[in-house]
């Protein structure tokens, strides 16, 4: 007969229940059976750790479980005490507020219960809550105390219903964790004196508690909730009258920034009007002494062009205003927009055209003009409303070979000596047309909302070529959002028609 490797925790000596480190003896010398089967054990001197072992007898996986069992009841018994940890019972809820409301009950103080009678395996029976075994019962005053002692497994859902209904307060004792070659010592201190291994299960007193205290909380939270709502009608007034003493303070804001914006309208007004009301040979003096000229009146500001007539005033004032305006003594690359500066001519000098768009081309014309002369750089054109950057912001522009000058509708022979041709000239279109797509490309490379309205308008320019009236009519009858004006300068930018003179020529 060979013996079992099977390691049974502890032994019966006698009457005694002792450990593998409690016996001096090895092997059959100790004298030991197990107190799950009854078989005979000897003690054993593993390479880690001592233990008891079956002899003769293959054991079972049980008579570990009741061993254990055995030996906490056995300790328990003995001892008759039993430290417990405390028991405390929390109610929380949240109010409106957010801010949470807590409760708090000890139905059990952390202490050393003394028993004054213990009983091991004793069933519990009645009619309406069924019967239950309990591993050991505590008397202690009128008190009961269930006490379990779980290593495999824990009480079930089933027993605890039934404890529940019985009523008596039940704690169980983890003892899963014990080593198997630990002394009974090692075993009393885990069931008698620790508290981490030890969880309450149910008190008798907990149903009442958790609803004494939820009475509790539902008022408290009932009474802040109150008073939340009571200081959330105050914020929200006091929140609307902030918002209608700012909504106040924007309009008064706006009221002055109105004023003074009107205050500085109506001067300006003013100082337009009574300039333009000056005499032109005063207006002469201030712009000459402006720019400190001290001698004949500069070139580049007296140049003669047909789109001048855009503008009643002389063209030399307007020139040599603009030109102090917007380039003399100011920051080199500075970029100006032909639009605006239009529109700083028309205020002060007014505007004679008809369309709208007449005093826009004869300005730009004038800063294609500067370009050429080395005041400005040509940076991008949108149909007369064109961009440049200051080159030289100084009284005369630099002196540029012929070479380095570019071309411009502007350059004229003489710009300030000019024979006018008094001959009324007529648009018409040109022979030889842009294409399609390259037009097409051209106005789709740009970001703004005209594109849509000038691809239908190029669509229909081509759609009507072979049957086309003169551009003036055809302007009037083609139907979108432009203006006439417009299509005539959209025609007249990508190159589709010309101006000439009684029949003579190209005069541009």
């Amino acid at each position: 007969m060979g013996n079992s490797d099977m390691k049974v925790p502890f032994g019966h000596r006698g009457n005694e229940l002792v450990g593998p480190g409690d016996v001096a003896e090895n092997g059959l010398a100790c004298g030991c059976v197990c107190p799950g089967c009854g078989a005979t054990l000897l003690t054993r001197q593993g390479s880690r750790r001592r233990h008891f072992a079956h002899y003769n007898s293959p054991g079972s996986p049980l008579c570990v479980e009741r061993a254990i069992h055995t030996a906490a009841i056995h300790v328990l018994l003995k001892a008759r005490r039993l430290a417990v940890p405390a028991l405390v019972v929390h109610v929380e809820n949240t109010a409106a507020s957010g801010i949470p409301v807590v409760r708090s009950s000890e139905l059990q103080a952390q202490e050393i219960i003394f028993f004054n009678a213990c009983e091991d395996e004793v069933t519990f029976s009645s009619t309406g809550a069924g019967t239950i075994r309990i591993d050991v019962v505590g008397y202690y005053g009128a008190k009961t105390l269930l006490i379990e002692i779980r290593f495999t497994h824990a009480v079930d859902a089933d027993k605890l219903a039934k404890v529940v209904q019985h009523g008596h307060a039940m704690i169980e004792i983890d003892v899963s964790s014990l080593r198997f070659d630990d002394k009974l010592a090692s075993l009393k201190k885990c069931v008698l004196d620790d508290l981490e291994n030890k969880q309450w299960l149910y008190h008798p007193a907990s149903a009442s508690t958790v609803q004494r205290l939820t009475e509790q909380v539902d008022t408290e939270i009932t009474a802040r909730d109150q008073e939340y709502a009571q200081k959330r009608v105050e914020w929200d007034r006091a929140q609307a009258e902030r918002a209608a003493k700012a909504a106040l303070s924007r309009q008064l804001k706006q009221k002055q920034i109105d004023e003074a914006e009107a205050k500085k309208e109506a001067a300006l007004t003013a100082r337009v009007k009574a300039y333009r009301n000056k005499p032109v040979q005063e207006k002469e003096v201030d712009i000459l002494r402006w720019l400190g000229v001290d001698g004949p009146w500069p070139e580049h500001m007296r140049v003669d062009h047909p789109k001048n007539r855009a503008f009643p005033a002389p063209f030399r004032l307007w020139q040599a205003a603009l030109f102090h305006q917007f380039i003399f003594q100011k920051s080199p690359r500075h970029k100006i927009e032909s639009r605006r500066v239009a529109d700083w001519v028309k205020q002060w000098f007014g505007d004679s055209s008809s369309g709208g768009y007449t005093c826009y081309n004869g300005v730009t014309a004038y800063l294609e003009y500067l370009s050429t002369r080395g005041c400005l750089d040509y940076l991008d054109r949108r149909y007369g409303h064109a961009s440049f950057a200051i080159v030289s912001n100084k009284l005369h522009p630099p002196l540029l070979s012929q070479k380095a000058r570019r071309s411009s509708s502007f350059d004229l022979p003489s710009p300030h000596v000019i024979e006018r041709d008094l001959r009324p000239f007529e648009l018409r279109w040109k022979a030889n047309w842009p294409g399609y797509t390259q037009v097409r490309t051209a106005i789709t490379k740009r970001r703004d909302c005209s594109n849509a309205e000038e691809l239908r308008l190029l669509y229909v320019l081509f759609q009507c070529r072979q049957d086309l009236p003169l551009p003036a009519e055809f302007a009037e009858m083609v139907q979108h959002d432009f203006l006439s004006i417009q299509v005539l300068v959209f025609m007249r930018g990508f190159g589709f028609t010309e101006e000439v003179r009684g029949g003579c020529g190209h005069v541009d």
